[in-house]
């Protein structure tokens, strides 16, 4: 049975940490102009950048001394790889590239952490007879061709006492990974709970999922990253833009319509349905993986997640999970909203 860590926010916490920089906000605005400062997204603005822009229309930002450019993505590694190179000041990215950069040398952290666990699932339909992943053994499983998500199966498999080979593994194009579940070309799928997820409870497909961080690949996943040249030259810059993120995002798990209204309000191409799916379908990966608060993952699931990434072949060598992130730009545990 899946265990769900949710966020104790509490509209006390949100208000309260609201009133305290609303004010040296607003006397840091009127002083002197805004600091710029370009944000580049994971992908095309969606449901899962919701926080960034309550944080911008709600103008926790500004309250900062901060004017953000929130820049639309073309993947997580595409983002990881420019602001290792210094072309953005912050991303917004996956764990695992940032993983890999680290690996060779690349001077990039993760500075917050937003999905503490991958949305990468498997997922049955509830009437196939696949009540657990052992009972994959004899069935066919459709991954997507060209991805990394099948890297992780030998963990999942090994940790739920899997014989692998018995498992007939299907490269499948992305856009055919929904259709060849639903007219039962295949008994599951290596899907998401973001994106094919949704599709499933579209069309009223009732499913059932198993999370690969909860199933044997507990990897860290969708974070604010950060160039580490750039941020040791400007590091009241880069506290300043965590701070106001993580109170946009404390803000959008209490309140997912406003959220989702300022996302529609700052990119105007964005379905607020879509949206407003994509953010409910992931509030669990908040504080997922024995996470305490949000925006942090711990260490131990540091730890857990480059033996993921180095047991998978995602990385060669091993690299100290310590180089991957840095807690020096978070506010303090007790400026944090907690998880329960």
């Amino acid at each position: 049975m899946r265990t769900k860590r949710t966020l104790a926010l509490g509209m006390s916490f949100v208000m309260a940490l609201g009133a305290a920089t609303a004010i040296a906000g607003t006397v840091a605005a009127q002083d002197e102009p805004l600091e710029q400062v370009t944000f580049q997204l994971n992908w095309v603005p969606g449901g899962f950048h919701a926080g960034f822009a309550l944080a911008r229309e709600a103008g926790y930002y500004e309250d900062e001394g901060l004017f953000v450019h929130l820049v639309p993505g073309n993947g997580s590694a595409t983002t990881a790889q420019l602001t290792a190179a210094g072309n953005v000041n912050l991303g917004n990215a996956d764990a695992a590239p940032v993983t890999q950069l680290v690996a060779k040398g690349a001077p990039i952290k993760v500075i917050a952490t937003l999905f503490q666990g991958s949305p990468i699932q498997i997922t049955a339909k509830a009437d196939s007879g696949i009540a657990e992943i052992a009972d994959l053994e004899g069935r066919s499983l459709a991954y997507p061709s060209g991805g990394s998500q099948a890297a992780q199966l030998p963990l999942v498999f090994a940790a739920n006492g899997v014989d692998a080979d018995a498992v007939e593994l299907v490269p499948t194009p992305r856009e055919a990974l929904v259709p060849v579940l639903l007219e039962d070309q295949v008994d599951a799928i290596v899907g998401s709970m973001d994106f094919f997820g949704i599709q499933l409870a579209d069309r009223g497909v009732e499913t059932v999922d198993f999370p690969m961080y909860e199933n044997g690949a507990p990897t860290v996943s969708t974070s604010i990253i950060g160039n580490e040249n750039w941020m040791a030259e400007n590091p009241e810059t880069t506290q300043k833009f965590v701070k106001a993120s993580l109170r946009g995002w404390a803000e959008a798990l209490e309140n997912p319509e406003a959220a989702v209204e300022a996302l529609t309000a700052l990119f105007r191409n964005v379905d607020a349905e879509e949206a407003t799916k994509q953010l409910e379908a992931t509030i669990p990966l908040y504080c997922a993986n024995g996470a305490q608060y949000l925006g942090k993952a711990t260490e131990e699931a540091w730890v857990n997640h480059e033996m993921v990434m180095r047991e998978s072949g995602s990385i060669e060598e091993a690299v100290e999970p310590t180089d991957l992130y840095t807690y020096d730009y978070l506010p303090a545990d007790e400026e944090l909203a907690p998880c329960q």
